[in-house]
C-alpha cells in the first residue's frame, strides 16, 4: 500500500519567506526559502527538470536563508540531503521520497495554496504587484510544471 505524500506551503502576505512542508513515507522535510516570488518557481523549475531527465542531480539554495538542498534522481527515488548552516554546529539531513509521489504532491500542495489565497481574497491580485509570488508570470509558470507532471510519463 503506497503512503499517502502531503505537501503544505506556508506563508504570509507579502509572502517573502515560504515554508513548504513535505511528508511522505514516515519522513518530514520543511525547505525554508526566502525571496518567495523567485523560490517558488526556481523550486518547480527545478523539479520539472528532473522530471523531464535532463538532468538527474541538482542543487537548490535557500534564497538568502542559510540552507542548501541538494536532489538527485536514483532509480525512481528522490534523495535529498539537506545542509543547514544556522550555527557553527552545521547539520546534515538525508530524505528518500518516491519521486513521482513526492512531485505530485508539491503540485497538489501548491494548488490548495493558491485555492486558500483565492478564498481569503489575496489571488487573484487586486494590483499588479511585482515582484510578487502570486504575479501573472509565476502563475503561467505554475501551470505549465502542473500540466507537465499531470501528463502521462514515458520517462524514468
Amino acid at each position: 500500500m503506497e503512503e499517502k505524500y502531503v505537501c503544505t506551503f506556508i506563508a504570509q502576505p507579502p509572502f517573502d519567506e515560504i515554508d513548504i512542508e513535505c511528508k511522505g513515507e514516515g519522513q518530514e522535510l520543511h525547505f525554508t526559502l526566502a525571496i518567495g516570488f523567485f523560490s517558488v518557481p526556481s523550486f518547480l523549475y527545478q523539479l520539472s527538470r528532473l522530471w523531464k531527465g535532463k538532468t538527474d542531480t541538482v542543487e537548490m539554495g535557500g534564497f538568502g536563508n542559510a540552507v542548501n538542498y541538494y536532489f538527485k534522481i536514483v532509480d525512481r527515488r528522490l534523495l535529498i540531503e539537506e545542509e543547514r548552516h544556522f550555527t557553527h554546529d552545521e547539520k546534515s539531513r538525508h530524505y528518500d521520497f518516491d519521486f513521482e509521489c513526492f512531485v505530485k504532491s508539491v503540485d497538489q500542495g501548491l494548488k490548495d495554496f493558491i485555492k486558500k489565497q483565492m478564498a481569503l481574497g489575496e489571488y487573484p491580485l487586486k494590483v499588479n504587484y511585482s515582484p510578487h509570488l502570486l504575479e501573472p508570470q509565476n502563475m503561467k509558470e505554475y501551470e505549465e510544471f502542473s500540466s507537465l507532471i499531470n501528463r502521462k510519463r514515458t520517462i524514468l
